[in-house]
């Protein structure tokens, strides 16, 4: 009888403050990892649209000088076999402007300059998001690890206070 009352009082609700700890660890290695995973889509993202960007500049800049040479044969009476092997070229780089547009469709629609700022901003805004989730699950674990009855347990079991500059690989919760 006295263990069972025993086990009631102590090992029950011990088990139970256990349990929510390792379910707030859980939480904050999520957090970390929403947090990794954000960092390098943006990464990834980055380097995606700057591709994409400076393949369209180096393009748009062929076009211009085949445009401007074009232009020069055109005052200087060239023979009509060059201004034709010219605007074939020219055709031809359009076409490849426009397999660039296919395959980076928000080209067609924005300024490449302004979709590469805007990209960035969008992917370091979830970045930021992330962290703060982060953050808060720092914060929210820290409270239960300081707050009584949590102190004790925490103490028992184990269970310290994570830091804002901790990395969840370099530390073992």
């Amino acid at each position: 009888m006295l263990f069972a009352l025993s086990w009631c009082c102590i090992a029950l609700p011990a088990r139970l403050v256990h349990n929510e700890f390792v379910d707030e660890e859980h939480r904050l290695h999520i957090a970390f990892g929403k947090l990794e995973v954000e960092k390098k889509r943006r990464q990834e993202l980055v380097a995606q649209c700057i591709e994409a960007v400076q393949s369209y500049r180096d393009l748009e800049q062929r076009i211009h000088r085949k445009i401007v040479e074009l232009n020069g044969q055109t005052h200087r009476r060239g023979t009509v076999a060059l201004k034709t092997e010219n605007l074939t070229s020219i055709i031809g780089l359009i076409g490849e402007m426009e397999i660039l547009l296919e395959r980076f469709p928000t080209l067609r629609s924005k300024d490449p300059y302004a979709l590469l700022m805007e990209t960035i901003q969008h992917a370091g805004l979830r970045v930021t998001n992330a962290r703060l989730e982060f953050n808060k699950r720092i914060y929210e674990y820290n409270v239960m690890c300081r707050m009584f009855p949590y102190r004790g347990f925490a103490m028992i079991f184990g269970f310290d206070e994570v830091l804002y500059t901790d990395h969840l690989g370099h530390k073992a919760l």
